[in-house]
């Protein structure tokens, strides 16, 4: 009887913690369940950094739908804030007066859109996406009329979300309030809204084509995606008609778009955008040897980039040109350098930094061999080969596809150092010590058909040489012909 009992409560305890562990999961927030990394807002304000903060949290209780649009027009400050929450709070007044005679939904939403371009919409411009154009030159374009048609229609009562289409974007009014998104397959109960014009209300209508209104073609409506208000002003930060203006640099760039995701989470062409950005940046520093800031916007990447689709073959290719510029003060440097990126990511594969190390090696061994060094110099290409075959070994188990392309292009660099000192080493006409250093080469990599091609060239020569010398040369003709062939220069191989 007390083992069933205690059974029974065991069992209870049991479902009792899976429910706690459960709710609390539950109740997290929101961005740490969708795995939200962190984002460097540098160079905003303390007004956007709060907001940008809430709103990755998904805390808005402090924040209205036009605070969002305000700051993502660029309002920095709380005094200009309120004023332009005076603005939007007298137009809204206004325009409940404006509609007050009309009665039904789709009445009081078409009268409130020839009001706003009576009293707001004064002049059409394709850059005019903020608030501030439209507050102080009364000039907008298709997102932002959009979003205050929206903004001063929810205020009054309307129901209002924004559509999405192919460089165009507009609203949808429905005569209910509407939680779901099943008018993406559907218009039915609701109408659109084409706010860049004063009769854009319902587009088709025969009042509009006798007055020769001009919509935009039904072909563009294809692929239209319904998105809340609140998303549509995230739109702001993506819209490529003003990005260069308002963001002049990839790091803007890349911080317009980061704040963008945070309006759309799980939006995959925004996300795209975030990483592409990220590489531009890094790209850019790389070039110009700024080596501590791109790894700074590399471990920010590498939070961003879950799946591993550039970070780590960025980490590689930074790497590379880092050791490249490095080797330029000494070996010893250049394998600091390496060490120090070994430290920084180990999460890269084994096979990666063998390949760079060879890359090293072989550089130095080109770079001795010149100096007439050859004795060192065919240690370094001994340590270089010897660093291949490691990486040859660990290489087989690399099964991401992205980190095995990009060790494949190490791999192909590291082959060119070998190549270009066997080359060397032809061209001087130091056949037998090609010989050797190819036989060297060949047992890292076996299976490389310039190697074996190399290889055939050189023993081709030597067997010549020996046939000629063991026979007496009747003519000229076969000395010159042998002198001829080893005094063709072999190309050297180019990088990647």
């Amino acid at each position: 009887m007390s083992s069933s009992v205690f059974n029974i409560g065991f069992q209870a305890l049991l479902v009792l913690t899976i429910i706690t562990v459960l709710f609390l999961s539950f109740i997290q927030p929101s961005s740490a369940r969708r795995g939200a990394s962190k984002i460097n807002l540098r160079g905003t304000s303390e007004l956007e950094a709060r907001f940008f903060n809430d709103l990755k949290d998904q805390r808005l209780r402090d924040w209205s739908l036009a605070d969002a649009f305000f700051i993502a027009s660029g309002i920095r400050d709380e005094v200009s804030l309120d004023r332009s929450r005076e603005w939007l709070n007298e137009l809204t007044s206004e325009a409940r007066e404006a509609i007050k005679p009309y009665k039904s939904v789709n009445d009081r939403a078409d009268h409130l859109l020839r009001w706003l371009h009576s009293r707001v919409f004064e002049t059409y411009r394709a850059t005019s996406t903020d608030a501030v154009e439209v507050i102080r030159y009364r000039r907008y374009n298709c997102l932002s009329s959009c979003i205050v048609y929206g903004m001063i229609g929810e205020k009054l009562g309307l129901h209002i979300r924004g559509i999405a289409v192919d460089q165009h974007a507009f609203c949808r009014v429905y005569p209910r309030s509407v939680s779901n998104t099943k008018s993406m397959r559907s218009r039915s109960g609701g109408w659109d809204v084409e706010t860049t014009t004063r009769l854009g209300f319902n587009p088709g209508r025969s009042v509009q084509l006798d007055q020769r209104v001009i919509s935009v073609p039904r072909s563009r409506y294809r692929n239209r995606r319904e998105i809340s208000l609140l998303e549509m002003i995230g739109l702001i930060y993506t819209n490529h008609i003003g990005m260069t203006r308002a963001y002049p640099s990839d790091e803007d760039r890349l911080l317009a778009y980061q704040k963008a995701s945070l309006f759309f989470p799980r939006d995959e062409v925004i996300q795209h955008n975030v990483l592409a950005a990220h590489t531009q940046v890094i790209n850019g520093y790389a070039s110009r040897r700024q080596w501590k800031a791109a790894h700074s916007y590399l471990e920010q990447l590498s939070e961003v980039d879950r799946q591993d689709k550039y970070a780590s073959a960025l980490w590689l290719q930074v790497a590379e040109q880092h050791l490249d510029d490095s080797s330029h003060g000494g070996l010893e440097e250049a394998l600091d350098a390496l060490d120090i990126y070994r430290d920084i990511n180990q999460k890269l594969p084994r096979a990666a930094w063998s390949y760079l190390e060879g890359q090293l090696h072989g550089r130095a061994a080109i770079h001795l061999y010149q100096r007439g060094q050859s004795e060192i110099a065919q240690s370094q290409f001994a340590k270089a080969c010897a660093a291949g075959q490691r990486a040859e070994k660990a290489a087989r188990r690399i099964s991401h596809r992205a980190l095995a392309e990009a060790v494949r292009r190490l791999k192909f660099n590291h082959l060119v150092m070998i190549k270009n000192y066997i080359i060397q080493r032809v061209n001087q006409k130091e056949m037998k010590e090609a010989q050797a250093s190819i036989k060297l080469a060949l047992k890292s990599h076996p299976r490389d058909a310039d190697l074996s091609k190399l290889q055939r060239q050189i023993n081709g020569v030597l067997s010549r040489v020996d046939s000629t010398s063991t026979r007496r040369p009747s003519t000229g003709r076969t000395q010159k012909r042998v002198r001829v062939n080893q005094s063709r220069r072999v190309r050297r191989v180019r990088r990647r």
